[in-house]
């Protein structure tokens, strides 16, 4: 590995730097959302696909990771990784989930018995915070789910 820009949680992806042989290659992954504009090989109707697609993989609880990739000729290190991401091709999608603790519904239920609001605050999609909600017993109904930016309104 040349290089590393860690995870970010506003670019929301982060970015390696490996050689093989005489290739270099950038590969980047994160949220298809902030993936897909750095990428030049998605029409529009292979973006409705993937978004519809990833959608789906959320109701499942599936975390998604989007990839892409860029054969460069030249690094220097310590370059700004962020002026060379772009122009890039989509590789991928990698699906997974954390399966629920065994715990996780009899924590939520006692919680409950005692008359403690239990809430989820995470940096994951609606559609996953809804699934797990959900098989957890705090939710019935995946539209109950608040994004940050609606939670944020409440305070203008």
């Amino acid at each position: 590995m040349l290089d590393h820009i860690p995870f970010d949680p506003i670019r929301l992806r982060d970015v390696v730097l490996v050689k093989n042989n005489n290739t270099i290659t950038l590969i980047t992954r994160g949220v298809w959302e902030h993936i897909h504009p750095l990428c030049n090989n998605v029409n529009e109707q292979e973006y409705a696909q993937a978004n519809q697609w990833v959608e789906q993989q959320g109701k499942f609880a599936r975390r998604i990771l989007a990839i892409a990739k860029k054969d460069i000729t030249s690094y220097v290190p310590h370059t700004d990784l962020n002026n060379i991401e772009r122009d890039m091709a989509f590789v991928g999608f990698i699906a997974f989930e954390d399966p629920l603790k065994d715990s996780a519904r009899k924590a939520v239920q006692k919680a409950q018995k005692l008359h403690v609001l239990v809430k989820i605050i995470s940096g994951d999609s609606k559609e996953v915070c809804g699934a797990v909600a959900k098989a957890v017993g705090i939710i019935t109904d995946e539209q109950q789910v608040l994004l940050g930016s609606q939670f944020d309104a409440f305070n203008q």
